[in-house]
């Protein structure tokens, strides 16, 4: 089993992908994890219908002076959704929402630097071989 782990800037929360294997041709199950101090989540999500993790990634990389809007990442069962905001100071603000079951949800706002996604996109390549590339 692949784990891949970020650590929070901020916080020190770690944001943790793991991998669920692939299911079909260009889809692959994972679980999305959030380790904070006082709060832990794990959602179920996949890749089914939507571009992978890594590229959303890769994509957010490609901005070297942050962006104005959100940028979102959702899978299609809206299990987990990635919402990341950037500041001018080179901060990205990453609101993580983890859906369970019965109408939990966790919502926890995870930062890091704008410049370590593009080294988060590459770690993310390796686990969903996606098209995310340096």
């Amino acid at each position: 089993m692949t784990v891949v782990e970020f650590k929070s800037s901020d916080d020190g929360a770690i944001l943790r992908f793991v991998d669920g294997g692939i299911q079909s041709e260009g889809e692959r199950d994972f679980i999305i994890e959030l380790d904070a101090r006082d709060f832990f989540g794990r959602a179920r999500s996949s890749t089914f219908e939507v571009q992978s993790p890594a590229d959303y990634f890769q994509r957010l990389a490609q901005y070297p002076r942050g962006w104005d809007n959100e940028e979102v990442w959702e899978d299609l069962d809206h299990n987990v959704r990635l919402t990341a905001t950037s500041d001018k100071l080179g901060h990205v603000t990453f609101e993580v929402v983890l859906h369970g079951s019965h109408q939990h949800l966790l919502r926890y706002a995870w930062t890091c630097e704008l410049g370590t996604l593009e080294m988060m996109a590459r770690t993310l390549n390796e686990l969903f071989g996606a098209r995310a590339s340096s």
